[in-house]
């Protein structure tokens, strides 16, 4: 075999790797711009973060991109199926073990979470939208999770 038809097969292989490579990678992730100041100071506004479209495994604390009331939203996991929330005088405690402050509409609240159903917060509790106002979201909302 000549060297140029070496060259050859060398490039259309390595430009096949590259293709599928780049379809494995737009399967399976996405690149999110966040917008807000409710997670700081783990993200700020218009950080980039990258998140797994496909996470094997959702967890007490991972940090999740889901829809909620037609809006993109970027909070962090503090409850899952089986645990017992409560919000009362802005505290939040799951299984009566102290979370975080809230700044929540809702007060003297008690949630028991459900098959399929998480309690997400911001971390800037002082401005932040989360599952303190609105309730438990479903994990059928889930976009992906910050990888």
């Amino acid at each position: 075999m000549c060297k140029s038809n070496r060259k050859t097969i060398i490039d259309i292989i390595c430009a096949a790797f590259f293709v599928i490579s780049a379809i494995v990678f737009l399967l399976n992730y996405k690149i999110i711009r966040v917008d807000g100041e409710s997670m700081e100071p783990t993200l700020h506004n218009k950080d980039i973060i990258l998140i797994s479209l496909n996470p094997s495994k959702i967890n007490k604390s991972d940090i999740i991109v889901f829809n909620h009331d037609g809006n993109t939203c970027i909070k962090r996991i503090v409850a899952v199926e089986g645990d017992n929330v409560t919000i009362k005088d802005n505290k939040l405690q799951v299984n009566g073990i102290f979370i975080s402050n809230v700044k929540s509409t809702v007060s003297n609240k008690s949630y028991k979470l459900k098959t399929d159903e998480l309690f997400v917060l911001g971390d800037n509790y002082k401005d932040s939208l989360d599952s303190s106002d609105y309730g438990p979201i479903t994990t059928q909302n889930i976009i992906g999770k910050k990888w």
